[in-house]
């Protein structure tokens, strides 16, 4: 069976992951559970032997700068996969799905969100060539019921 792709010896990979966990928010309500959820995820990833990033309540545009800055790391050439998770509100905005940033209101601040493609442009061959060929797993907890 052809492997599709290699997976490195645990002495020679440095996996990454990447953990944004939006819990507090101007506007809307608090997330219950958010801090449980973000424990179990951090647990789950460093035994999955990545080296986690993380990063909290943060706005549209911080999410952005986290994932495009994650995406540059130098220790993704040495890795087989790599691990993206986002936790926060989310929403249906302008026909696409989007995490909400932690001042968003659709009437005072609607422009404080991350459109969840933008993930796969910093993720790309183009912006990430050392994770060509890599897995990329992503994880997206974001209701959408009911956001101001």
């Amino acid at each position: 069976m052809k492997q599709v792709y290699i997976l490195k010896d645990k002495s020679q990979r440095k996996r990454s992951a990447l953990l944004i966990t939006n819990i507090q928010f101007k506007y809307l309500s608090y997330r219950d559970g958010a801090l449980r959820d973000e424990e179990n995820m951090e647990w789950l990833l460093t035994a999955l032997g990545c080296r986690v990033e993380k990063h909290r309540n943060l706005s549209g545009e911080q999410i952005a700068a986290a994932v495009r800055n994650f995406a540059t790391l130098s220790q993704h050439r040495d890795s087989d996969s790599t691990f993206v998770v986002l936790m926060s509100h989310g929403d249906r905005i302008q026909n696409k799905d989007a995490i909400l940033g932690v001042s968003y209101h659709k009437d005072i601040n609607p422009l404080d969100v991350f459109f969840v493609d933008d993930i796969f442009t910093h993720l790309n061959s183009e912006n990430c060539p050392a994770l060509i060929d890599k897995p990329k797993v992503i994880l997206i907890q974001a209701c959408r019921g009911g956001a101001t």
